[in-house]
């Protein structure tokens, strides 16, 4: 038996999906066609002088929903964590 292995490309060489390239587009004034399926990598070199580089920097952010009880503390540790629940950045 073989084990079949996937290739991830680094994060700067995957290619902009429609969802990615829109708030980019809104941030520069470029047009989302012109962005979509070109890497990172690709837009830093194409849009060098036209892109903030800081807008091209990778963040990894981290969360977790939780709810919390009537009388509890404050304190995320302490409140009940939502399961199946995920985060959206909010449209600007």
């Amino acid at each position: 038996m073989s084990a079949q292995t996937t290739k991830i490309p680094a994060p700067d060489q995957a290619p902009l999906t429609k969802s990615q390239a829109a708030p980019l587009s809104g941030l520069t004034g470029i047009d989302a066609g012109q962005l979509t399926g070109l890497s990172v990598a690709e837009i830093s070199s194409k849009f060098r002088w036209r892109i903030d580089p800081d807008l091209l920097f990778f963040r990894r952010i981290c969360a977790k929903v939780v709810k919390r009880q009537p009388g509890q503390s404050v304190d995320a540790r302490d409140a009940e964590a939502l399961p199946r629940t995920r985060l959206f950045q909010p449209k600007r």
